[in-house]
């Protein structure tokens, strides 16, 4: 099985970069996972060409639980952690932020999970990184297909950003890379 991206919309929008840039960044200095750091980046409409940060998020185990090994390995990591896009969308319900046509831009594409609640959040639209994207473990793809289905059911943009991002790193599968 290979990723369903060939109809996915490719851009090099300096902007797609930047605010990719941002979520690598978050997830870098702010993720305690020690093996796939992941951020997300939500930002207002574009109105009049001028666009604002309105939340971010990181992957992070939920709040209370201790950073103990066992926690730290799957299975069992996964039903701790929170995603990076939750994340971002909780602290902005925690903030009274609206996120209706805000854009969100993050290195993958979200687990199916993860897109239903950006979709059901007013969210419009989702920039990831085709380097991180075709990176994928095979295991995550039946999942990451599953969304592509539903996002283009839904007539929800998924766009992917194409060239390097530069300036900073990331943790993927315990390996160090930049993007």
């Amino acid at each position: 099985m290979a990723l369903n991206i060939d109809r996915l919309i490719i851009t090099t929008d300096e902007t797609a970069r930047a605010y990719l840039k941002r979520a690598y960044d978050i997830a870098w200095n702010r993720s305690s996972d020690n093996k796939t750091k992941t951020g997300a980046v939500i930002v207002s409409p574009f109105k009049n060409y001028i666009s604002k940060e309105i939340s971010n998020g990181y992957n992070h185990l939920t709040p209370g639980v201790e950073n103990i090994p066992e926690w730290s390995e799957r299975p069992l990591k996964y039903t701790g952690t929170v995603h990076a896009e939750t994340d971002a969308i909780s602290k902005a319900a925690k903030n009274g932020a609206r996120l209706e046509d805000s854009i969100m831009y993050m290195p993958w594409i979200p687990c199916t999970l993860c897109y239903i609640i950006i979709k059901n959040s007013g969210i419009k639209m989702l920039v990831a990184h085709k380097e991180m994207v075709l990176m994928s473990p095979p295991h995550w793809e039946e999942d990451l297909n599953r969304t592509i289905f539903l996002a283009e059911r839904s007539k929800f943009p998924i766009i992917l950003y194409e060239g390097k991002i530069g300036g900073v790193k990331s943790l993927f599968d315990g390996k160090v890379w930049e993007p």
